[in-house]
């Protein structure tokens, strides 16, 4: 699909970027018009077809519903994702992740190009059948019901509407499903979502709150989310929030004697590694602590130093394990009273260093920090508010 085509709001032409991207032998993007890939000087290995106009629809692969919308069959064979909700929606999503992808590689000869395909982008929104749209439960194909448990990648990007229903049904929803959906305000995400990939909703100008797992959370500063990061900034509950009933915050367990694949229990330690007793001894034991390693990553586990100092001299190595489970959300790290056995401290002393913890959704504390932090959120919230 050309740029512009069969979508809403077209820019005009000065904002259209101009050809289109291929591809050469080593992978590069490009612009169409050049004879040879600018950057390592091979011919396309796609004999001038354009990458974008390459069918991402395959019968085999791909179902689609008397609505129009796109799934696909999970690899279980039990189990269908929902893919978008046209194929005009997906060419414009295609388009920009290849556009990204080409940012990569340009050099400083592209800025002009770089800035009319941006434009573009900013512009371009694509008109959906309907202001509300909604996720099916199951899809039924050859005579067989597959319930929906998954929502892809772009699935709704660049689609004007005003609501998007989810059904319970979602177990993951994948990176960019929500980007610049203008139009959007508010978005419910059922408890059953467990995954809620980085980036999953971003560039959404108008979104104001988005509920999940029985919290709302607003956007604190009126700009778009970029959710569930929170770098820069972070949303803030605003409201459905009982501080007194915690039950619909996951808490790390008491006691915990088995990890699944992708977590890692975070314990407290000593900077020399001599994991001789308590959480430590139980990592070492269990979880592939490394005798002599006191800090960091190690097999399923990861060590903060407790026995060192006072909270000041703490605070910097939790503050690296925060921004380690950040840049790294395929893992969810299961956070224990660190500091609260052996090294004397109490949770009132302890928790607010996870203060910026909070929003992360792969750190889970444990419930005597969170009874620490909610109250003091409340608080810091209504200081900004005052």
């Amino acid at each position: 699909m050309a740029f512009g085509e069969n979508v809403s709001n077209t820019p005009t032409s000065d904002a259209q970027p101009t050809g289109r991207f291929i591809q050469c032998s080593n992978g590069h993007y490009y612009a169409e018009y050049l004879e040879r890939c600018p950057y390592c000087g091979s011919v396309s290995s796609m004999t001038k077809t354009s990458y974008q106009e390459e069918s991402w629809c395959h019968p085999s692969e791909y179902i689609i519903d008397d609505k129009g919308y796109y799934y696909m069959i999970n690899p279980d064979g039990e189990t269908a994702s929902f893919l978008c909700w046209s194929k005009t929606a997906r060419d414009v999503y295609q388009d920009y992740m290849q556009f990204r992808d080409w940012l990569v590689e340009c050099t400083l000869d592209d800025v002009q190009e770089v800035q009319r395909r941006e434009k573009y982008f900013d512009s371009v929104r694509i008109k959906a059948p309907s202001a509300i749209l909604k996720v099916p439960r199951e899809i039924v194909h050859d005579d067989k019901t597959y319930p929906v448990v998954c929502i892809k990648s772009g699935a709704f990007a660049f689609c004007e509407i005003n609501a998007i229903i989810i059904p319970d049904t979602i177990i993951h929803i994948e990176e960019n499903t929500f980007l610049k959906c203008d139009k959007l305000k508010e978005l419910i995400i059922p408890d059953s979502v467990k995954v809620l990939s980085s980036r999953a909703i971003s560039g959404c100008k108008n979104l104001i709150e988005i509920t999940w797992k029985g919290i709302t959370y607003a956007n604190d500063i009126c700009e778009p989310f970029v959710f569930p990061d929170y770098k820069d900034k972070y949303a803030i509950k605003l409201k459905n929030v009982n501080i007194a009933n915690q039950s619909a915050i996951e808490c790390t367990p008491e006691h915990i004697s088995q990890l699944a694949s992708n977590e890692i229990f975070v314990f407290g330690s000593n900077i020399a590694g001599i994991h001789g007793g308590g959480a430590a001894r139980y990592a070492y034991e269990h979880f592939g602590a490394e005798w002599g390693n006191g800090i960091g990553l190690a097999g399923q586990s990861y060590a903060i130093p407790t026995m060192h100092g006072g909270v000041k001299e703490i605070k910097p190595y939790v503050d690296k394990f925060i921004e380690f489970a950040e840049a790294h959300p395929q893992y969810r790290f299961l956070v224990t009273p660190i500091g609260c056995g052996i090294a004397g401290f109490t949770s009132c002393q302890i928790a607010p260093l996870f203060f910026k913890a909070i929003h992360i959704p792969n750190i889970i504390l444990p419930k005597d920090f969170y009874d620490v932090l909610l109250p003091l959120e409340e608080n810091v919230i209504n200081q900004i508010i005052h």
